[in-house]
């Protein structure tokens, strides 16, 4: 999982802090960037939360880090936002301006 040692070095974490955070041995943290230990549904769910990406970023499936925020969009529009973004190729900056811009349409309309 090449990308958690990208998100650990831009967050300035060390390998021990890590896995202090994650309640598990720093070797098993090093196994989880070396790609000899897949982590389970629960420790890949703590990184994406605490790197604020999503499972499929980490997993290396998409290459849009950013979740979309679900609680403050309608569910039908959130998953059809995030289809879009990804079949579009839309990045971070992108897909931010769009929800601000939902975010200011919602506000108006209360």
């Amino acid at each position: 999982m090449v990308r958690l040692k990208e998100l650990r070095n831009k967050f300035d974490k060390s390998q021990a802090d890590m896995a202090e955070m994650m309640g598990i041995t720093q070797q098993a943290y090093s196994n989880y960037e070396a790609g000899r230990r897949e982590p389970d549904y629960k420790a890949l769910t703590k990184l994406a939360n605490f790197f604020n990406v999503t499972t499929d970023y980490l997993l290396g499936n998409n290459d849009n880090p950013m979740p979309l925020n679900k609680e403050t969009m309608p569910t039908g529009i959130y998953f059809r936002l995030a289809k879009e973004a990804e079949a579009l190729g839309l990045d971070e900056e992108d897909v931010e301006n769009i929800l601000k811009i939902y975010r200011k349409h919602e506000e108006r309309n209360k």
